[in-house]
């Protein structure tokens, strides 16, 4: 899996600014896979990319995609660092990080955004 496209929202930390996006994607049958959210950018795995940022764009928010790492691993402790040291052994910077998983699934998702997209898949192979 690991390279996929994720979207990038500026919502600027308004109130109601992740239901709008929530909702509008929702409207637009696209369906959310991972997300994570700070005071100014939701980042959001989705089912069809190019598709949602043209709804966003429809709506006037402000987005972009860009290419990530995405690694399906176990749920279990030690699972992400089979990761993360490769990258760190080849020396590749990772800019941010986050993971998602149900307490009672076996798998969980570690997604990666990385400096050298290249050398990181060429660590992870």
């Amino acid at each position: 899996m690991p390279k996929v496209k994720q979207l990038n929202v500026v919502v600027k930390g308004k109130i109601g600014a992740l239901d709008r996006l929530c909702s509008a994607l929702g409207e637009a049958k696209i369906n959310i896979n991972g997300m994570m959210a700070t005071r100014e950018v939701v980042r959001m795995l989705v089912d069809d990319p190019e598709k949602a940022s043209s709804v966003l764009d429809e709506i006037g928010i402000y987005n972009a995609i860009e290419d990530v790492l995405a690694f399906e691993l176990d749920h279990m402790p030690g699972s992400a660092s089979a990761v993360t040291t490769k990258l760190a052994n080849q020396g590749v910077n990772i800019r941010y990080a986050y993971t998602a998983a149900h307490t009672e699934s076996k798998k969980a998702i570690l997604v990666l955004s990385v400096a050298d997209m290249t050398d990181a898949l060429e660590a992870t192979r």
